[in-house]
């Protein structure tokens, strides 16, 4: 806890001291957020619903992918590109000989300062939105539960991808070509066939970023979907460690 104090401290010193970047990538942040919203909005003066999501129910939707997007960002972004780096120029060996995890001293304790400042803008607006459900605390202790947890399955998807560097992988194509199927959890789910849906839930976590926990507050989600919101991150840390174990073995670094 006290080495992610330390990083927050230092992302925030940081951010101030770089005052115009922070300042642009918050003006992009609430871009980019309001434009998705507007969107939609403008989509619903022409649409009854968005598949089986009503006009309300996609703000809200859209809102928790919103919030899971910046989640990742601000707690894991920044320390997931370091990760990859370290493995593609050679300094991997030195986290090696850290005295924590590899994970956790070059992914978990790196806090992105910029993307943190449009936060309480994109909770206001959930806020607003669940304001709209009679909803009871187990239901909300679940959504935000499970927000985190759409978090870390994200976390846990990149991180497996870059950890088949160390079999000396090119990951660049396959890295782009994640982030356009991750945009897809933006999408309405129910657009999408059956087997589409399924991929984009159990094969690639898309989903988790937006169309399970939504479907919490809603009250349409399945028994097994529920227990797969919370088992994916587990599921995921326990590939990320044998594909790591196995990368490990293979791995030689080219730093003298």
């Amino acid at each position: 806890m006290n080495l992610v104090i330390q990083s927050l401290i230092f992302s925030m010193k940081k951010g101030t001291k770089y005052k115009i970047n922070t300042f642009s990538w918050f003006v992009a942040d609430i871009a980019l957020y309001s434009s998705v919203f507007l969107l939609y909005l403008l989509l619903g003066l022409g649409l009854d619903n968005f598949g089986d999501y009503s006009k309300a129910e996609m703000l809200l939707y859209i809102s928790t992918y919103s919030l899971v997007n910046n989640l990742y960002a601000v707690l894991f972004s920044e320390g997931v590109s370091a990760y990859s780096e370290n493995i593609m120029n050679g300094y991997f060996v030195y986290d090696l000989l850290l005295p924590k995890r590899v994970l956790f001293s070059t992914v978990m304790k790196t806090i992105n300062f910029p993307p943190l400042l449009s936060t309480p803008f994109l909770i206001g607006i959930n806020v607003c939105l669940l304001l709209s459900y009679s909803l009871s605390a187990s239901v909300v202790a679940l959504y935000i539960l499970s927000l985190i947890a759409g978090a870390f399955s994200i976390l846990f998807l990149f991180v497996i991808l870059y950890t088949f560097q160390l079999f000396k992988v090119r990951t660049a194509v396959l890295s782009g070509l994640v982030l356009d199927m991750l945009e897809l959890s933006e999408k309405p789910d129910s657009v999408f066939p059956k087997k589409v849906r399924d991929f984009f839930t159990f094969i690639i976590p898309a989903f988790l970023m937006s169309a399970l926990p939504s479907r919490i507050v809603l009250g349409r989600i399945s028994v097994f979907e529920l227990l797969w919101v919370f088992s994916a991150p587990f599921f995921l840390y326990g590939l990320f460690r044998l594909v790591f174990w196995w990368g490990i073995r293979k791995y030689e670094s080219e730093v003298e």
